[in-house]
């Protein structure tokens, strides 16, 4: 499936419902169509050139919206037969037509790029309704991602015991939860489980070991303040906080005068802290600490069992401990090349996510047999490999 744009997207939506239209009910579509409508909606969009001028894309997209309407009133008309309501390709065609048209002033208008839905909702194609459209780095996809948790110990083999299958857009801290909820009811939870940045934060270091007694390890994200990143700031982290009395101390001993529990953008629960901008103002360290105008320091926090989480978490990476403990991670790599390149798990066999996720259990089930049988006939555990040059330098240290 490839990613579609808006106008494609709405122009095929439309074509996939008049294809199964034709089908279901012949005589009743062609009572509400002309002959002229095979002109734009007989071949698929990517087989014939759209408009590249924007007075012309934006003419495209009106005329599309008001076709698509038509078919739509005509369908929720009493007189229509109730069964074309119930059609996935029609309930499709409305929700795509919501999301990219809107009624001002009762004119069908095409809705502008800031104006639709985020793309964890946005309906990507016709054909598949669950697809999602996702960036990571420089890789651009629309679809599912694929999760997948495996045991690690150097005397057995290495053996995925659970798969996750989720929209593309969904972020893996979504899904750590999942993971340790799912392992918990197999029975498979285990006492360490080592994870990418991606699927760590200060929430789950807390809930994974009250819920489910497990040691969350996998590297934090940075404190990206500039305070924090130049390192000749005073960072949240240099500042005391007194949990009891709702007060924190700044480096240079001034109290905070504000503490107010908040909701981030992110839907987070945070602490906002402010200090007095007489003491901000008068400090001799004011420019390691604030640039605002006029000069007030504001620091945000997690709750106190996440800060303090989130704290050791960062200290604890420095250690090495941690670096030994989150090398076993490596082998994950391996597990996500094995299930590329020889089990072609980025090309999705069926549509829809239930569908999907089938094939990546049925996908799992394959790799661990493939495993259990290299291990019975003592093949040893594949090593990361190295370049010529690189194994030249390490041999001689």
């Amino acid at each position: 499936m490839r990613a579609l744009t808006r106008l494609e997207v709405v122009t095929e939506t439309l074509r996939c419902a008049l294809n199964v239209l034709a089908t279901t009910l012949p005589d009743w579509l062609r009572a509400h169509t002309t002959p002229d409508w095979v002109d734009h909606y007989g071949l698929r969009t990517s087989e014939f050139r759209l408009p590249k001028s924007q007075a012309k894309r934006q003419a495209w997209a009106e005329q599309i919206g008001a076709d698509g309407k038509t078919i739509l009133t005509a369908v929720f008309a009493d007189a229509a037969p109730s069964d074309l309501r119930t059609l996935p390709a029609v309930e499709i065609l409305r929700q795509v037509w919501i999301q990219n048209f809107m009624v001002t002033d009762t004119k069908l208008n095409w809705r502008e790029n800031d104006n639709i839905p985020p793309t964890d909702r946005y309906i990507g194609s016709p054909y598949d309704s669950d697809a999602r459209y996702a960036t990571k780095r420089d890789t651009h996809w629309i679809g599912y991602k694929l999760h997948l948790t495996e045991t690690y110990d150097d005397g057995q083999p290495n053996l995925i015991t659970n798969v996750e299958t989720t929209q593309a857009a969904v972020s893996d801290d979504a899904v750590t939860e999942t993971i340790h909820a799912s392992l918990a009811k197999h029975d498979l939870l285990p006492d360490i489980h080592v994870a990418d940045t991606g699927y760590v934060n200060s929430t789950l270091f807390v809930s994974s070991q009250t819920t489910y007694g497990i040691d969350l390890i996998g590297p934090t994200r940075g404190d990206n303040h500039w305070q924090a990143k130049d390192g000749a700031g005073f960072a949240a982290r240099d500042f005391s906080i007194d949990w009891e009395q709702h007060q924190a101390l700044c480096p240079m001993g001034n109290p905070s005068n504000s503490w107010t529990p908040a909701i981030d953008r992110f839907k987070n629960e945070v602490i906002k802290i402010k200090f007095a901008t007489k003491d901000c103002q008068a400090c001799p360290s004011r420019a390691q600490c604030t640039r605002s105008t006029p000069p007030r320091r504001t620091i945000t926090l997690r709750p106190q069992a996440q800060h303090v989480a989130l704290l050791e978490g960062r200290k604890r990476e420095q250690g090495g401990e941690f670096k030994a403990e989150y090398a076993k991670r490596a082998g994950v790599e391996g597990t996500i090349a094995q299930s590329v390149r020889t089990c072609e798990v980025r090309r999705a066999r069926y549509l829809g996510q239930a569908k999907t996720h089938l094939q990546h259990l049925m996908t799992a089930a394959i790799m661990n047999v493939m495993r259990i049988l290299r291990w019975f006939a003592e093949e040893p555990k594949a090593k990361t490999p190295r370049s010529a040059f690189a194994r030249l330098y390490q041999a001689a240290t």
